[in-house]
């Protein structure tokens, strides 16, 4: 009876080193999957942002294109010729007014949330306008639109 004591006394501790052996590696699979699984969103967050910011650059310069201005510094009166001169872009002030586009002309998605975006205008004393447009990525650094300031 003593022997069947002794067998009994091995046999939980053998099941006891395995469970915790699986335990283990459960933990470690469901902390890589998490791990994994927390820089594929980050990825997916930082290429939607980087995809809306070339789209909103995208449709600033359909908008240019459809408004133009005369550049001041370029009129030239002559006899012959009559009146000569050459037109610049225009962009928008703010992207909410790019925004009456993206309802009426559908140049691009209308779930684009322009709040997240930076984005300012310059216009030069000759009358031509550029654009600086950027958008802050999830891991902090700062992604700006291939066509800003050109």
């Amino acid at each position: 009876m003593n022997r069947q004591n002794k067998k009994i006394m091995k046999a939980p501790g053998v099941l006891m080193t395995s469970t915790v052996i699986y335990a283990v590696m459960c933990i470690v699979l469901f902390a890589g999957g998490v791990s994994i699984g927390y820089q594929f969103v980050e990825n997916y967050k930082k290429d939607l942002l980087i995809h809306q910011c070339d789209v909103i650059d995208r449709s600033l310069a359909m908008y240019s294109k459809m408004h133009k201005a005369v550049r001041t510094d370029s009129v030239q009166i002559d006899d012959e010729k009559g009146i000569t001169y050459s037109h610049t872009h225009i962009f928008p002030e703010s992207l909410e007014q790019l925004g009456i586009i993206q309802d009426e002309q559908g140049y691009f998605s209308k779930e684009i949330d322009f709040s997240q975006f930076t984005y300012s205008v310059k216009k030069n004393p000759n009358g031509s306008m550029t654009y600086k447009l950027g958008v802050t990525l999830p891991d902090g650094k700062f992604y700006t639109s291939p066509q800003s300031n050109k």
